[in-house]
This record gives C-alpha cells, structure tokens and sequence, in this order.
C-alpha cells in the first residue's frame, strides 16, 4: 500500500506487499487450524498477465499517428504538459474568437484566459481580466467560464481517446484475472450500458423544466456517450475496471471505457435524472 500525491507520485509506503501476503497466508493457516472463524473469505489476488496483442503493429502505428497529429497541431513535444496542450486550445479558441468577430488582438486578454482555464490560475478574477472589454466579448468569456469543466472535457477529448484506446487493447488481452467467466462479466456490462442508453434517449425528450439542471446533466451523459463511442463503442468493455501501473515512479490506471460506462449506468442508479 503506497500513498501517493493529485499527480500519482509515491509519498510514502505504509506497508509492503510482502506484509500482506503473510497476513492473508496467517488467517488462511488459522481459519484451515478451525483457530479463526470464517466469517469473510480473504484471498490473495490471481497474478494478472498481458497477452500478446492482436494486430498490435496497427494498433500501435494508429496510437502513435493520433499523438504525433495532436502534438504538432498545437506545437507540443516529450517535454510538455497536458496543461500545455489546453493552453495552446484555449488560446486558438479565444484568438479566433476575436478574430471573427473583429476585436482586434488582445494578447493579454488571450494570456489571462489561458492562466485560468489551461493553468486553474484564478488569482485574477474573471471581473479584472474583463474590465474596459467590449460588452459582447465578455458575455462570450463569461459564457465559457461559467462551464469552463464541460469546455475543457471537450478539448480533452482527444486526449482520452489515445489512452481508452491504448487501456482496451491491453485489457482485453489480459489472462488470470478474478472474473470466473470473462465473456459472461463483458456481456452483463454491455447490457446494462444498453439499458443505461436506452435511458438517456428517454431522458433527453424530457421536458427541461422538469428537471433540475436539465442541459448540465444532459451534457454530462452527451460526454460520456462520446468518449464510449470514440473508444470502440461497447464492443471494447472488458470484464475488469482496469490495471493500476508504475511509470517513472508515478501511479497511472488503464480503465478503458470502463469510466464513461460506469458514470452512465450510476447517473440513473442513483436517480440523477431527477
């Protein structure tokens, strides 16, 4: 067990695997001695493998071209950020913006606009950046600042859509994991996905009056339909939420589409259609 920073770094170790693996071997021998009650079943996890990929030169090939075809479009290398990749998409957003609409240049408009929504820098209110704008230009900003997440979802896209497709390729070519039966777990998925959509249809010829935040929630759902879709479609489901790994000595997990699926499914569940 291993404690980590927001950026998936290690902090801290509070206790090795080896450590627990002799305490389940422990209440295995205690339990198998009639020494300890068996109340709740405690076993070891089965040693996950990755199998070959099919047609994984292709795969990598078509990986490697989205990734060099985002890189370039936004003049980013090895070195840069996905914070550096929102700033170059918020400052094209905004510079065309100005430019349609014929304000003029403003670089430290474009500038403020990019530490704030690229960066999170809020330390200069959105009512400072926009003091002395043209009244058209700033209801555009307030406009975009007020659903700065779902904007910022959005150009994050195709970001998401190299790793859920990178994360399907490896998960559904793994071998030993938990599930009794693979194809049985991906298909009870897929249908409640299924449902979870049918669901969304019915949501969305709502009456918006009805519903609080009607247009927020039903762009949540758009976004999670979106990023299913653009990884693979339901086809892509594996019977397993995802591989936790290490990479240069930070923490990164590999969902697939598990996460848009799952969001959806709970979005209703739990009665957010309300």
């Amino acid at each position: 067990m291993r404690e980590v920073d927001d950026n998936g770094k290690e902090t801290n170790v509070i206790w090795e695997g080896g450590d627990f693996d002799r305490v389940i071997d422990f209440i295995n021998q205690e339990e198998a001695a009639g020494e300890l009650e068996k109340i709740h079943l405690v076993q070891k996890t089965n040693t996950v493998n990755f199998e070959k990929i099919k047609d994984v030169e292709n795969i990598r090939e078509g990986i490697i071209r989205k990734l060099e075809m985002i890189m370039s479009k936004n003049h980013i290398d090895d070195d840069n950020t996905i914070g550096d990749y929102l700033a170059q998409e918020i400052n094209d957003l905004v510079t065309e913006h100005l430019k349609y609409n014929k304000f003029g240049e403003d670089r430290e408009l474009v500038s403020d606009l990019v530490q704030r929504w690229a960066y999170d820098d809020k330390s200069k209110s959105i009512t400072n950046i926009l003091k002395g704008k043209d009244p058209k230009l700033s209801t555009f900003v307030k406009s975009i600042d007020k659903k700065i997440d779902d904007k910022i979802g959005q150009l994050l896209d195709p970001i998401i859509e190299i790793f859920s497709r990178a994360s399907i390729a490896a998960l559904q070519n793994l071998s030993g994991i938990a599930a009794s039966n693979q194809t049985e777990v991906s298909a009870g998925i897929k249908k409640k996905a299924e449902d979870a959509m049918k669901k969304i249809k019915e949501f969305s010829k709502k009456d918006p009056k009805s519903v609080t935040d009607f247009e927020k929630k039903l762009n949540y759902l758009e976004t999670q339909l979106r990023r299913i879709e653009q990884s693979g479609g339901l086809e892509g489901i594996a019977p397993v939420e995802g591989v936790v790994f290490e990479y240069n000595g930070r923490l990164f997990k590999l969902t697939g589409n598990y996460l848009p699926v799952l969001k959806m499914i709970n979005f209703f569940q739990f009665g957010r259609d309300k």
